[in-house]
């Protein structure tokens, strides 16, 4: 079995409301009848650093029985360099996703979208912003896998009556209670 589990210090959550959700079409900025959300600011990193960021939605969900079924990011194409932020992976549950960040120009904030689509057909494009600190030199992408951690089929079988749903199938993710699982056969 494979196991990845995301950092809690680098979640963050999407919120229902923000003012100007609260602010009346009559108090808005001459011209604009809608205006766009603020991105969520990503906690910084270093251009060496390949760390995971998870964007949570569910408070959105509440009571309604969606969940996410896809999403993609927009917005990181077209650097050029050989620095460039990189997307190295990704992975998705019911209420979150998760993005492997790796590389950035040092001193450069990057803004990009996170889109979410759930099983009720909504869209909903989260606007995101990192900051690439000058910790480190500027460093290229790097790969990512998620490691293997050999589990016994007793122990996997009580980590599966621990969690709130089952497994997928075989070579499927799995993301439940936290962990992002790939289900792998013996």
């Amino acid at each position: 079995m494979q196991v990845f589990i995301p950092n809690p210090g680098r979640t963050v959550s999407v919120p229902v409301s923000s003012p100007c959700a609260a602010t009346p079409p009559s108090r808005y900025p001459p011209g604009d009848v809608n205006p766009s959300p603020l991105p969520l600011c990503l906690p910084a990193k270093s251009s060496s650093d390949m760390l995971d960021y998870t964007i949570r939605v569910g408070d959105w969900f509440d009571g309604t029985g969606d969940a996410i079924i896809s999403f993609s990011v927009k917005g990181l194409e077209g650097q050029t360099g050989d620095t460039p932020l990189t997307l190295a992976a990704s992975f998705s549950g019911s209420q979150a996703v998760t993005l492997i960040l790796t590389s950035g120009v040092p001193k450069q904030r990057y803004t990009f979208t996170a889109e979410i689509t759930t099983r009720m057909g909504l869209v909903y494009a989260v606007p995101l912003t990192l900051q690439i600190n000058d910790n480190t030199p500027a460093t290229p992408p790097r790969s990512f896998e998620v490691p293997s951690v050999p589990v016994d089929a007793d122990s996997f079988k009580a980590l599966i009556k621990t969690l709130p749903t089952s497994p997928p199938a075989v070579g499927e993710l799995w993301n439940n209670a936290g962990g992002i699982f790939i289900v792998e056969a013996d």
